[in-house]
C-alpha cells in the first residue's frame, strides 16, 4: 500500500495536475486521485511540492459537486501539515470554501467547514475567513447541525471563556430567528443564562442579559413559529452520515469553538475585517 501511494505521487502527480484543470470529468477523477493519495501522511509534502494547490483551488471554483467536495477534503488532508496552512490560505481557497459553506450540498458544507476549521488555526487565515463573510453561514450551519443543545450545555457546565463564547453564539443565532429562539428556550437555556448573568464579567453579563431578554420577550411567538413547516429548522446531525473522506467532519462542539474563533481577539482588531465580524 505504502509503495503504491509513493509511486503514484512521485511518477503520476504532475501529469494529473496538468491535465485535470480544463475538463470536468478528468478534473473530478484527478481531484479524487489526489484526495486518495493525500490519505497517506508520507505523501502530503510530495503532493504540495508537485503543485497540487492551484488545481485543487480551480476545482473548488469550477468543478462538479463531487470535485468541489473532494477538493475541499484534499485541502483538509494537506492542511494537517502545519506548514501547508499558510500556503493554502494564500492560494485563494478560503473565499471559495466560504462560498461552499453558503451554497453547496449538505456534505459540501460540512467538508468546507471542516477544512476552514483546520485552516483557521493560522491567524492570517482567520482574517481571510472573516473578510470572506464566514460568520453568517457558519452560525446558520451550526444551528442546523444540532449545535443548539450543545451550546446550551456549554453555557451550563463549560469554562468561563466557553460560556461566554457559547452565549455569544446563541445570541447571534437567535437575533433574527423566532424558531431558533424557541429551540433555545426549550433546551432550558434561561436558568443557566440567569446564573451566568449574576456571576460573569461585565461583558458576559451583558450578553447573557440580552439573550434572556430576547428569549423572554419573544418566547411565546417563537413557540408558535416552530409549527410553521417552512421556517422549522431541521436537525440534520442525527439523520445524515458523515462523508467517507472527512470522518472527522464538523461536530457541534469542536466546530463552534474552532471556527468561531475567527471572531476572537487579536484577529478582531485586524484592519479591513468583513462586515459579518462582530466582537464577542
Amino acid at each position: 500500500m505504502y509503495g503504491r501511494f509513493m509511486v503514484g505521487v512521485t511518477s503520476g502527480a504532475g501529469p494529473i495536475f496538468r491535465r485535470f484543470e480544463k475538463e470536468s470529468r478528468p478534473q473530478e477523477y484527478g481531484v479524487t486521485a489526489i484526495l486518495n493519495l493525500s490519505l497517506c501522511d508520507e505523501n502530503k509534502e510530495l503532493i504540495m511540492v508537485s503543485g497540487a494547490i492551484r488545481p485543487l483551488v480551480k476545482a473548488l471554483q469550477t468543478g462538479t459537486v463531487t470535485a468541489k467536495e473532494n477538493a475541499a477534503c484534499a485541502l483538509l488532508r494537506l492542511s494537517q501539515v502545519e506548514e501547508n496552512k499558510t500556503a493554502i490560505g494564500r492560494s485563494g481557497a478560503i473565499p471559495l470554501l466560504v462560498y461552499l459553506l453558503e451554497n453547496d450540498s449538505f456534505h459540501g458544507k460540512k467538508d468546507a467547514s471542516t477544512t476552514l476549521y483546520s485552516l483557521c488555526s493560522v491567524k492570517e487565515n482567520k482574517i481571510r475567513a472573516v473578510q470572506a463573510g464566514i460568520m453568517k453561514p457558519l452560525v446558520e450551519l451550526m444551528a442546523d447541525l444540532g449545535g443548539i443543545p450543545v451550546l446550551v450545555e456549554i453555557v451550563e457546565v463549560g469554562s468561563h471563556r466557553q460560556k461566554e463564547i457559547a452565549a455569544a453564539i446563541l445570541l447571534q443565532i437567535c437575533e433574527d430567528s423566532l424558531p431558533f429562539r424557541a429551540m433555545v428556550a426549550r433546551e432550558g437555556a434561561i436558568p443557566p443564562l440567569v446564573a451566568l448573568s449574576q456571576s460573569g464579567t461585565t461583558r458576559v453579563k451583558q450578553k447573557a442579559e440580552a439573550l434572556i431578554d430576547l428569549l423572554r420577550r419573544k418566547q411565546k411567538y417563537a413557540r408558535n413559529a416552530t409549527t410553521d413547516p417552512v421556517t422549522q429548522p431541521q436537525i440534520f446531525l442525527a439523520k445524515k452520515p458523515l462523508p467517507n473522506y472527512c470522518a472527522n467532519a464538523l461536530q457541534p462542539s469542536n466546530g463552534v469553538f474552532a471556527i468561531y474563533s475567527v471572531q476572537v481577539s487579536p484577529v478582531i482588531g485586524a484592519p479591513e475585517l468583513g462586515r459579518d465580524a462582530k466582537a464577542i
